[in-house]
């Protein structure tokens, strides 16, 4: 009957050090890209989306009667996924929980 809250950040920067602003715009797009692939041959419904701004895959999958919803993005050299995951009204809990998520400019 809870709800769980998940935060997950990854470090990209080995892999960016050195590339312009364009590189990595390209880079980040391309992860987009394949992480939504994963999820297609997975059959977890999403859409790409903007996240704050940011291109971003919204997700929502279905096991043992709990849902997860999350979303995941690239910004500067860091992915993030925010997700929440319920048995009832992830929804709302998800819009919340995502809502205070800010991003800061480094």
């Amino acid at each position: 009957n809870g709800i769980d809250y998940n935060i997950n950040i990854g470090d990209f920067s080995s892999l960016y050090d050195g590339k312009n602003s364009k590189d990595i715009e390209s880079l980040n797009n391309e992860y987009i890209r394949d992480y939504t692939s994963s999820l297609n041959i997975n059959g977890i419904k999403n859409n790409v989306d903007q996240f704050k701004g940011i291109k971003a895959v919204y997700y929502e999958n279905l096991q043992n009667g709990v849902i997860s919803k999350a979303v995941y993005f690239h910004y500067y050299d860091k992915a993030y996924m925010i997700q929440v995951s319920s048995k009832d009204n992830v929804n709302n809990a998800f819009e919340k929980f995502a809502s205070t998520f800010e991003l800061i400019k480094k």
